[in-house]
């Protein structure tokens, strides 16, 4: 048995160490009053964290006690015992797997190396520090900041205000039932806050088990693939952070943030909120009322029951499932696919980008956003509103609203009378289907079919409310009522030529003119012939041209006076009429400049004057439907030699 210095003598020793080796099965127990240092060894001291030691152990395994003052303890090695005692002690325990208590007073304890089991004791604050080693740390007094270091710890709080800072290794930390400061540090570490408001909480780097307990708690999940879980307080907030985390809130009035990564959010309680953030995030709402946000990336949210009136899924291609309740649903940016679940009433948005928004149950509106969407129905009720972009917009077998908004948008109503189909600005396709439907193609170059039912199309602007020709909007024949639709088979315009020579005759002159124009005939009207109320059997329409442009060339004269000239001239009109239901077609008639000035040159003189050059034209035409071309030639013969002869040929343009 090793010999220790003590004031009382070594037989008084002798006794402690016995019966305290009986007791404790260790090899010494040292005191304050056992330290007795020689004066010629004093500069061999060891220190701790820079502080001469007041009590110093041995290499093997010792029971230490400290004084009721200050004191500065140092183990050494052994599987040590040590008690600081009362006042503001600085313990090191050294190697080995040592059991160090604090006591009363503010203590500094360092377990070093090994795997110990450290106690604050009851003194106010203080620092626990582990060191390398599995340690268990406990901090039974307030204002107690407790550190694992490296090792797989386990740290536990019984005080108020404490710190519990596992640092590195797989560590274990326990709250208190009042607001804890914990920090996983690195590594996979488990961290319960247990009761109270703990409002600094975080797992650190690794993958990380976080539980709040009971309170209004403040989850971080820090770097790595955590679970974080609010416990059964009311409220709170937990943050994945970094890493594909799952956050889940077991209680009311929690607010879940994914943070970066792919992550899993999920509730079942009221008044939560889940916020993905960045990653490829999946959103599971609870049985009521909340406010989901995707965050960046390709999300899934499902919203679940309750009246979720305030879900988005942000930036990326989001899946979106309302569920039971009334919804609103937005897809925000990106490519999305938004539905309705079973929810009887609700608004779908898909925002940005190429959606598809689909209603499972009746009394939704259906909104697309900018993009090229896809609206599509099977139930009643349904207001389907493609806004800006090429929208598709597919009804269900109801009465169904809907409007193609901006852009080149397809309507198909399907069943049900559909009473308000609107195709809005663009070049628009709308379909019918079955059912009375009423379709109002609005602006831009539009087809309308009807479907089966009495139908009515409105073609929009351009045009009258008058079919015509000119009328770019397409309405098919199973539209039964048609306004201000494309009038089917008849051209909008002719445009063609004519070329003719002109002899007039007076006297003993001749005057020989060779003429060409072009002209543009519009569709002007239609008149129908009838002979009574129930008796109209065709319809003419009427075609004008009321400018163009000719030229001609003539030569003249007689035994004294001569002319030669040529030069463009003004065309006038045209007149043409086309008789429908099986009719011929007539071209009525043509006039250009009748007369022209020339100068006559005589023998003794020259003189201005006028000749005729085409003057008013006359004549049936024919019609080739397979080329829609209109032509024929004419004769007008008026008297003495004079008259006009003329061939023409125009193309029809519808």
């Amino acid at each position: 048995m090793r010999q220790e210095l003590s004031p009382q003598g070594p037989r008084r020793d002798r006794r402690v160490i016995n019966n305290l080796t009986a007791l404790l099965g260790v090899t010494a127990v040292l005191s304050a009053s056992a330290l007795l240092v020689p004066a010629a060894a004093s500069a061999k001291v060891p220190k701790c964290e820079g502080r001469k030691a007041t009590i110093v152990g041995t290499k093997g395994k010792d029971v230490i006690k400290g004084t009721g003052g200050r004191d500065v303890i140092v183990a050494l090695g052994g599987a040590d015992r040590i008690k600081g005692g009362g006042g503001k002690d600085l313990i090191c325990a050294g190697g080995g797997n040592d059991r160090v208590h604090g006591g009363g007073g503010l203590d500094m304890i360092n377990g070093e190396g090994g795997d110990d089991d450290i106690f604050s004791g009851s003194g106010e604050s203080g620092i626990l520090d582990g060191g390398p080693g599995k340690d268990q740390i406990r901090a039974e007094a307030d204002g107690v900041g407790a550190f694992g270091r490296g090792g797989d710890d386990i740290l536990v709080s019984e005080a108020k205000h404490v710190l519990l800072s596992g640092d590195g290794g797989a560590d274990d930390l326990f709250g208190s039932d009042f607001a804890d400061h914990l920090d996983g540090g690195e590594g996979d570490d488990f961290i319960t806050a247990e009761a109270g408001n703990d409002e600094d909480v975080d797992g650190g780097p690794g993958n990380d088990r976080i539980e709040g307990g009971p309170g209004l708690d403040i989850l971080h999940g820090g770097e790595g693939n955590d679970h974080l879980t609010s416990g059964t307080g009311v409220a709170g907030l937990l943050y994945g952070d970094g890493g594909n985390d799952r956050v889940v809130a077991e209680d009311a009035g929690i607010g879940l943030y994914g943070g970066t990564g792919d992550d899993t959010l999920s509730t079942v309680h009221e008044g939560t909120l889940l916020q993905g953030d960045a990653g490829r995030d999946t959103i599971t709402g609870g049985p009521h009322a909340d406010t989901i946000d995707g965050g960046a990336d390709d999300d899934t949210i499902a919203a679940g029951a309750g009246n979720d009136e305030d879900v988005d899924g942000g930036a990326g291609n989001d899946r979106i499932d309302g569920g039971p309740g009334l919804d609103i649903l937005h897809g925000g940016e990106g490519d999305d696919h938004v539905s309705s679940g079973t929810g009887v009433a609700g608004l779908l948005y898909g925002d940005g980008g190429n959606d598809r928004v689909v209603a499972e149950d009746a009394g939704i509106g259906l909104y697309g956003g900018t993009g090229d969407d896809t609206l599509s129905t099977v139930h009643e009720g349904t207001l389907l509103q493609g806004d800006a972009g090429a929208d598709k917009l597919e009804g269900g077998p109801h009465a169904d609203v809907m409007s193609g908004g901006d852009g080149n948008d397809v309507l198909l109503a399907a069943g049900g009378n559909d009473v308000q189909v609107e195709g809005g600005d663009g070049d628009d396709s709308l379909d019918g289907g079955a059912g009375d439907d009423f379709l109002r193609a609005e602006g831009g170059t539009d087809t309308c079919s009807g479907g089966d039912g009495a139908d009515v199309c409105h073609g929009g602007t351009p045009g009258t409310e008058e079919n015509t020709p000119q009328d770019p909007d397409r309405c098919d024949d199973t539209t039964e009522t048609k306004i201000s639709c494309h009038e089917q088979g008849i051209p909008a315009r002719f445009v063609g030529e004519f070329e003719g020579v002109s002899t007039w005759k007076w006297g003993d002159s001749v005057s020989t003119v060779k003429w060409s124009f072009r002209t543009v005939s519009e569709y002007q009207y239609s008149v129908t012939d009838c002979k009574g109320p129930e008796d109209c059997n065709y319809t003419r329409a009427i075609y004008r041209a009321n400018d163009g442009t000719g030229s001609w060339t003539g030569t003249g004269g007689g035994e004294s006076c001569t002319y030669s000239a040529g030069e463009p001239f003004d065309f006038m009109s045209t007149h043409v009429q086309i008789e429908e239901d099986g009719g011929p077609w007539y071209f009525l008639e043509a006039a250009g400049s009748e007369l022209a000035e020339v100068t006559w040159v005589c023998p003794e003189s020259s003189h201005q004057g006028v000749i005729p050059v085409v003057g008013p034209l006359r004549s049936e035409a024919e019609w080739n439907p397979e080329t829609g071309v209109l032509s024929g030639s004419g004769f007008r013969d008026d008297g003495d030699g004079s008259g006009v002869q003329w061939t023409f040929r125009l193309t029809a343009e519808y």
